[in-house]
């Protein structure tokens, strides 16, 4: 009598910590990138090692904001969004302060999901699906050319037309600061006020 052969599972190798395991323990992304298509859309690193770089990026971050006298602690939010935008860069996943904001959501609602899962798990939801990191900077480049035309329309408006020099000092005044933000700014964070 013949032996029954042994089921054997796939595994994928993670680039980052070499150990080989099966697909359940990586990422797949619902993008449309093409930079994971020989790997059936799967990200090359695991979800253990997606959660160590993401802690390091966290820990970079927090560098920098010791640097600049600001408090890691009263800033735990803007860290976390900072290194979750490094960890989208790095893999070409779709990021928006949208997506962020529900991730924080869903693990206020779950207390034993973490940042990573959270943030994955939104990014490949029918809204974001098809997005890569490619949306995330043409959505930004799209809301600061939005952004110009409310400010300087704003800025015509309060000088009703008064003293041309001094608006058009105003005027490239604020298109010098539009573009030292630039990437920084969303067009819904700006409120203009009468």
């Amino acid at each position: 009598m013949a032996r029954p052969k042994k089921e054997v599972i796939p595994t994928k190798k993670c680039v980052h910590c070499s150990m080989e395991l099966t697909y359940k323990n990586f990422y797949q992304l619902h993008n449309n990138s093409n930079i994971y298509a020989g790997n059936d859309n799967y990200i090359p690193v695991c979800k253990d090692c997606m959660k160590i770089l993401y802690e390091q990026f966290k820990v970079s971050c927090m560098n920098q904001f010791s640097v600049l006298g600001m408090k890691p602690k009263e800033n735990e939010h803007k860290l976390e969004k900072l290194a979750i935008r490094r960890l989208c860069m790095t893999f070409d996943i779709y990021y928006s302060d949208r997506l962020f904001d529900a991730a924080l959501k869903q693990i206020e609602k779950f207390s034993a999901l973490d940042m990573v899962s959270a943030y994955m798990k939104i990014a490949n939801l029918k809204q974001s699906r098809g997005k890569s990191y490619d949306d995330t900077i043409i959505e930004e480049n799209m809301s600061q050319e939005l952004l110009k035309p409310a400010i300087t329309d704003k800025i015509m408006e309060r000088f009703n037309n008064a003293d041309n020099e001094l608006y058009q000092d105003i005027y490239t005044l604020c298109m010098k600061l539009m573009k030292s933000l630039k990437g920084r700014v969303n067009v819904h964070d700006c409120k203009i006020n009468n």
